[in-house]
């Protein structure tokens, strides 16, 4: 599968109740934890780079920036079902024929893991 067909989505809704702060805003290495996945996978030339967030996350801004289409989850209490639904609802709208969903809260996963999953996909 060519890159180019594939929608990367970031799920950044969750409410980090067990870890008791916004996670995703907390600093790993200089940055928000929430941003270094993204961060990575914002240089694949995707059809689509798209973040799943609340309405006025702190974390917001730092998708906008790297190019990411932000998803509002206003119902963040259903849970990753009703993000996941919201990620399939952006990626439809665009020219992407799969998916990859990405938790944002997984700051390790590398750009070469998820090139050679695309790439594995023919």
């Amino acid at each position: 599968m060519d890159i180019k067909d594939v929608a990367i989505v970031v799920l950044a809704a969750g409410n980090a109740r067990r870890f008791g702060a916004d996670k995703l805003m907390a600093d790993l290495d200089g940055s928000p934890l929430g941003v270094r996945a993204a961060a990575q996978m914002a240089q694949l030339n995707a059809a689509a780079h798209i973040a799943v967030c609340q309405p006025d996350a702190a974390i917001t801004p730092h998708y906008l920036k790297l190019g990411y289409t932000i998803a509002e989850n206003r119902h963040a209490e259903s849970g990753l079902s009703g993000s996941l639904h919201l990620a399939v609802e952006a990626a439809a709208q665009t020219e992407a024929q799969a998916l990859v969903i990405l938790l944002a809260d997984m700051p390790f996963v590398e750009l070469a893991h998820v090139a050679a999953l695309i790439a594995g996909c023919d």
